[in-house]
């Protein structure tokens, strides 16, 4: 899995665990990861990363900015220390990869997309 992959799995679950019962789990991951890399950014990381949940329970923040947020942090600290990046890699880095197959004949159209599809089909 390469850098950005992880970075966008990580932030993914990031947020998605931000309003269930795994975000404590999923908080203290990134944090020991953070701790590795840069220690000194770490109790600030975790304020951020109570004060963007709050935001996101609140209603006042958007899943998809806070996901492209964090999975740019998440990206840099995965590239600037690779332990930081095995430690990331060994908690979000196990998704199975995904396979989209599809067939058609006559005069269908397949559509597949892993996320946003957006069709302006005019005829």
């Amino acid at each position: 899995m390469d850098e950005l992959t992880l970075a966008t799995a990580a932030a993914s679950a990031l947020i998605g665990a931000m309003a269930t019962d795994a975000w404590v789990s999923t908080r203290s991951s990134v944090l020991n990861a953070w701790r590795r890399a840069r220690p000194d950014q770490a109790d600030a990381i975790a304020a951020e990363l109570d004060r963007a949940r709050d935001d996101l329970l609140a209603g006042a923040g958007s899943e998809d900015d806070l996901a492209r947020a964090w999975r740019t942090r998440l990206l840099d600290l995965i590239c600037a220390d690779a332990e930081a990046g095995a430690l990331l890699r060994a908690e979000f880095g196990t998704a199975p990869p995904i396979t989209m197959t599809a067939k058609a004949s006559g005069r269908a159209r397949i559509y597949q997309a892993g996320r946003d599809l957006r069709l302006d089909i005019r005829r």
